[in-house]
């Protein structure tokens, strides 16, 4: 079984309604994907099943707060783990269960997505569509080219792309939008413990936004599987219970986080950037009690 298996009844219909060629390889004038919706009712009609009784959101009051601070202008973003391809089409649905008026407050959240997600598979192409998204190229993009002239070319390219999207970024930083990133840059994947760890470049959000929270799933419609491409995963039925933490002030979050390194003396410890980092994964971790 695969992705597509759970949707054999409708798939058709999904691709019928899809963008899936659209803005499918990355370049600098398609960075901002905005959301395709046409398919999310089709989607919802079998993955709504996937949800297991007890499912639901804790800490929802905090989202509808982070939510009022990016309406009056701030600048706001969500810390969220990252655990499976269909992370995002869950909190979509948790947020549908919970009501029309997080549908709206869901539908100002902008996701910083690897373009993996948009070039690799069309099958993943098409979930991944339905919801608004920045695509960069990260540092596993990087990671992966191979030696040789051509390196150099895509590198170049790829940091031409993520420069855009850095600009996207800022521009909708006060207009009312949401941006959620995953710090750990890719899914956990247990077999692999450096998947979850943060990246170091994810302080850098830190550092451009005023207010922040972490987000966290109890349950798992997708794991990732061994030596499976994307589409190959299957998806499961379980509880999904998705945690918000209280807001906080990203200015004070960090200067505390850097006057406890200092304290310290950097004695055994990474770089500030990953100390900070690290503390933003236990500030994840913590949501799961």
């Amino acid at each position: 079984m695969g992705l597509v298996d759970p949707f054999l009844n409708v798939y058709t219909d999904m691709v019928a309604q899809s963008r899936v060629q659209h803005d499918r390889v990355l370049s600098l004038d398609n960075i901002y994907q905005e959301s395709h919706k046409a398919n999310r009712e089709v989607f919802l009609s079998i993955a709504v099943n996937f949800l297991k009784a007890g499912s639901g959101i804790d800490g929802l009051e905090n989202l509808v707060r982070l939510g009022e601070l990016s309406a009056q202008g701030h600048s706001c973003l969500i810390f969220s783990e990252h655990i499976s391809n269909l992370d995002v089409p869950a909190f979509w649905m948790l947020m549908r269960l919970a009501g029309p008026e997080y549908v709206e407050l869901f539908d100002r959240i902008v996701f910083i997505a690897g373009r993996k997600l948009n070039e690799e598979s069309g099958v993943v192409k098409i979930f991944a569509e339905m919801f608004a998204r920045i695509v960069i190229s990260p540092k596993s993009f990087y990671d992966s080219l191979p030696d040789g002239a051509e390196k150099d070319r895509l590198a170049a390219e790829a940091q031409a792309f993520n420069t855009a999207a850095y600009r996207k970024i800022c521009e909708f930083r006060s207009k009312g939008r949401i941006l959620l990133v995953f710090p750990a840059g890719t899914r956990y994947r247990p077999w692999d413990p450096a998947t979850g760890r943060g990246i170091r470049e994810a302080e850098g959000y830190l550092r451009s936004f005023q207010y922040f929270l972490f987000a966290a799933f109890d349950g798992n419609l997708m794991p990732p599987e061994r030596s499976i491409e994307m589409e190959d995963e299957t998806p499961r039925a379980d509880k999904m219970r998705l945690h918000f933490s209280p807001v906080e002030d990203a200015a004070r979050f960090r200067q505390r986080l850097v006057a406890e390194h200092s304290e310290q003396g950097g004695a055994g410890l990474p770089d500030v950037k990953q100390f900070i980092v690290d503390k933003i994964m236990e500030g994840i971790a913590a949501l799961h009690g």
